[in-house]
């Protein structure tokens, strides 16, 4: 009978132990699924898009579509694919702006009033991209930088009209959100140009995951209070 009384100290304590250590791991789990972001946050591209990949999002385009899916990412085109976007994007190009050719030495005007001929490679997120004649590196220009673009045949693009082209998804940028589509089986991918913004749903966790810490929750306490009664 002693041994049975001296003993019941040391369970209980075992017992509060299981208990506490059950109880930090469902914490841990849930704060570990905790989002990022608040359930409607709008995320905006001008700043970077740091989502846990499978987050659930919703997507604005500037022509006034909405698209829902998981979000897989950002990508850039490859060189090669890059060029076939951009020769197909310009030809679409309204307010009948010439876009300069992919390779083509352009004349750049800067902000400071210098003048700088370049190998011109292409636009991406208020940037051009864009290689200097007597520098063998590719320099990536915000277009903030610029007063204008002029193409070889003298055509020049001011910096408010490359603005415009911007904000109604005009110039073909390189870099790409990758997703998938809500009921699709495949991932598709949208230019940023198109893009107004992404927003936040929610992130995705297994239904097995979320059961279980729940359960864990509350079974833990009841199991052990019961346990104790019972020793």
């Amino acid at each position: 009978m002693k041994a049975d009384i001296s003993r019941k100290p040391i369970q209980t304590s075992l017992l509060l132990l299981l208990s506490f250590f059950t109880l930090n791991s469902c914490a841990s789990q849930l704060i570990r699924q905790k989002p990022l972001y608040e359930t409607g946050t709008i995320l905006s591209l001008r700043k970077t898009i740091n989502l846990p990949v499978g987050s659930k999002i919703r997507i604005r385009l500037k022509n006034g579509e909405v698209k829902y899916g998981k979000y897989l990412g950002f990508q850039k085109l490859t060189f090669v694919d890059y060029q076939d976007k951009y020769e197909d994007g310009k030809k679409g190009v309204k307010r009948k702006v010439i876009l300069p050719e992919m390779n083509e030495t352009i004349s750049l005007r800067l902000h400071d009033n210098s003048e700088r001929f370049a190998e011109f490679l292409g636009f991406d997120f208020k940037t051009v991209h864009i290689r200097y004649l007597d520098e063998p590196e590719t320099i990536i220009l915000p277009v903030g930088n610029l007063e204008n673009i002029t193409n070889k045949n003298g055509y020049r693009i001011e910096k408010p009209i490359l603005d415009v082209l911007s904000r109604i998804g005009d110039i073909p940028y390189s870099s790409m959100l990758i997703f998938r589509e809500k009921n699709a089986s495949m991932a598709a991918q949208i230019g940023i140009e198109k893009i107004v913004h992404v927003q936040y749903i929610d992130r995705e966790t297994s239904r097995f995951s979320k059961i279980a810490t729940t359960t864990g929750m509350v079974l833990i306490p009841i199991l052990t209070l019961f346990l104790l009664i019972t020793i």
